[in-house]
């Protein structure tokens, strides 16, 4: 199904990183109330399953993590006008309810959605609460949680996007299954290495380096020995 393989048990080595040094920092974020047309519009320019929910606080300099919603729930909120039934103060109809419950779209599906929402520019200009409908308590790694502890995540569990905070519980990144394969992880721990070396004038973080670098390796040929396709882990 052309998904990210991991191997059961990852490298020694992924203990010399952290959920800091493998996340993806630019994160498209939403705020807890949005513009109807700002969520078409990050619909429209990304390809994300999913986005962190953020409390921006009283003057919008904050993103304190609140939740995650998936593409395709807020899709459904899109198509059932969700926001009409806000601002009138009455609550969703079942139907609407279990369309947002059972949203399974394809691709394809998700394409034609959004080209038949029609939303008017007074639709557009209108706002919506996601905090009813998002995910308040998705798993969640700390910045500095070891990056074996977060692949146990993703293998174990089966987790898809792993938001990652701070000391102060602000959103600073986000982690998916690619982000840490093996090939990725070679560049990071090589990065790491290096950085360790250039402080050893010695020169005997070097030996390190090539250590770190064909452990990884290995992992990804166990994965090759498993009859799976790289293309299909990138």
């Amino acid at each position: 199904q052309h998904l990210p393989f991991l191997d059961e048990e990852p490298p020694r080595e992924f203990n010399v990183l952290t959920a800091r040094d493998v996340m993806a920092r630019s994160v498209v974020v939403l705020k807890e109330v949005e513009k109807v047309g700002d969520l078409l519009a990050v619909i429209k320019r990304t390809s994300h399953n999913g986005f962190p929910i953020v409390d921006v606080g009283k003057h919008s300099r904050c993103t304190f993590f609140g939740g995650l919603l998936l593409k395709r729930q807020l899709l459904a909120l899109l198509r059932e006008r969700v926001w009409e039934a806000q601002a009138q103060g009455v609550p969703l109809s079942q139907k609407a309810v279990e369309r947002f419950m059972g949203s399974a779209f394809t691709k394809v599906t998700e394409e034609e959605i959004i080209e038949q929402l029609h939303l008017s520019d007074d639709d557009k200009q209108q706002t919506l609460d996601l905090r009813p409908f998002m995910d308040p308590s998705p798993y969640v790694v700390n910045e500095l949680m070891p990056l074996r502890r977060v692949y146990r995540l993703f293998n174990e569990i089966g987790v898809r996007h792993l938001p990652v905070v701070d000391c102060r519980e602000q959103l600073v990144g986000i982690i998916t299954r690619k982000d840490i394969l093996p090939d990725t992880i070679e560049e990071r721990v090589t990065e790491y290495m290096h950085t360790l070396a250039a402080k050893n004038p010695a020169g005997a973080g070097h030996g390190v380096v090539h250590a770190a670098k064909s452990v990884v390796r290995r992992a990804s040929r166990l994965g090759a020995a498993c009859g799976v396709d790289k293309m299909a882990r990138t």
